[in-house]
């Protein structure tokens, strides 16, 4: 099965991301391979928690919207207080937040629908439904440009991560441990004897005595080059 690309360019996910804070971006739906079909979208995206569609058009618009619950298509009108618009365009980022969090998005069986002012998957097409200033307070020019045809439309699983409060180990970045951390690499061989060379990432503190670390590594070839002999 080949994989399926985001369009998304490294700079728009970074602005993306930006919107939540520590997120991964999880690619569910890709309209353009998946078919332009809310029964697709339904069935890629339903019961996959917070998601966030993300629309492309031919004036260099990539906007779309976010919900922080499932789609279940249970045909209700959706409370969620932290749903909201968004719009990159020329490197700037809006952000539009729902006027009443009652009434964020409906929960029915068309294409993501943030209240029926932005439906996307339109009547399953490449058409995008607007119709700003009932639920969400935005300005077309700013979020689509006016521009309702799709090149592309896509729904990516908002995954939340924790950085941790403290190192994974504990290590003491002192002359004896640096010591200790040389001399194993320096004495380092392979535990296979089909193996007779091996490399070693070098990384944070060691870097920093990088003439030491030079030699490790060049000790390492000698022993490797005498054990063909």
């Amino acid at each position: 099965m080949s994989v399926i690309s985001s369009s998304l360019s490294k700079q728009q996910e970074k602005q993306i991301q930006g919107l939540f804070g520590n997120v991964n971006l999880s690619l569910l739906y890709k309209a353009s391979v998946h078919g332009y079909s809310a029964a697709t979208f339904h069935q890629k995206c339903d019961s996959q928690g917070p998601t966030i569609t993300v629309a492309y058009n031919s004036s260099g618009f990539v906007f779309g919207g976010y919900t922080s619950k499932n789609y279940a298509q249970t045909g209700q009108n959706v409370f969620d207080d932290k749903a909201f618009l968004f719009s990159i365009h020329d490197g700037n980022v809006v952000r539009v937040p729902a006027a009443n969090p009652q009434y964020a998005f409906t929960d029915g069986r068309a294409g993501p629908s943030f209240m029926g002012d932005l439906i996307f998957l339109y009547q399953n097409t490449t058409a995008v439904y607007s119709n700003p200033g009932n639920y969400y307070n935005f300005n077309p020019d700013e979020i689509h440009g006016n521009d309702l045809q799709l090149t592309d439309c896509e729904v990516y699983r908002v995954e939340e991560h924790e950085l941790l409060d403290k190192p994974w180990r504990n290590i003491k970045w002192d002359s004896a441990g640096k010591k200790e951390l040389m001399d194993s690499i320096k004495n380092y061989s392979p535990m296979v004897s089909s193996v007779d060379q091996a490399r070693i990432l070098l990384i944070g503190h060691v870097w920093q005595q990088r003439h030491q670390s030079d030699h490790a590594v060049s000790h390492l070839q000698n022993k490797a080059k005498q054990k063909k002999r």
